[in-house]
């Protein structure tokens, strides 16, 4: 049986990211759901290519846990401009209320962004890496999923 699933990827913040200022919000997030008919978007916030983004963290109102671990400025530019580009590691755990419900042990997740004013923004995904994870002492709340699933 699955107790949780992890979703980990790369994001990539290439060029004149704006965060919420200016010429912003410039911002990323996702929505994440599951055969138990749950529906969650999360936002993770404006990024701003004059900002070297650390680390930040929360859980969703439906207790799926996040975090955003990101690199320091990238030393040779990813896109195409002269801007600072970085990489920030995202980790999402999903509980079993998601995709429990009918035995499918489905999670759709869709990635989204929002650009505003002049776009010079770009985005990269890379990484990507999705497990199902079992416990032994988890409770037997859906059947296993199918290796071909995953």
């Amino acid at each position: 049986f699955t107790d949780h699933v992890i979703i980990a990827f790369d994001f990539l913040e290439i060029d004149c990211w704006d965060g919420v200022g200016t010429n912003g919000p410039d911002t990323f997030g996702i929505t994440i759901e599951g055969d138990a008919g749950l529906v969650e978007h999360i936002n993770f916030g404006g990024f701003d290519t004059g900002i070297e983004e650390t680390y930040r963290d929360g859980v969703s109102d439906q207790g799926i846990e996040w975090s955003i671990e990101s690199e320091s400025f990238a030393t040779s530019p990813q896109g195409f401009l002269q801007y600072n580009d970085q990489t920030h590691h995202v980790l999402i755990t999903v509980p079993p209320t998601f995709f429990c419900d009918n035995g499918n042990g489905t999670v759709q997740l869709t990635l989204q962004w929002t650009l505003t004013g002049t776009i010079d923004e770009f985005a990269g995904f890379d990484n990507f890496h999705v497990v199902a994870c079992a416990t032994s002492d988890a409770p037997a709340i859906c059947p296993q999923p199918e290796a071909d699933r995953i």
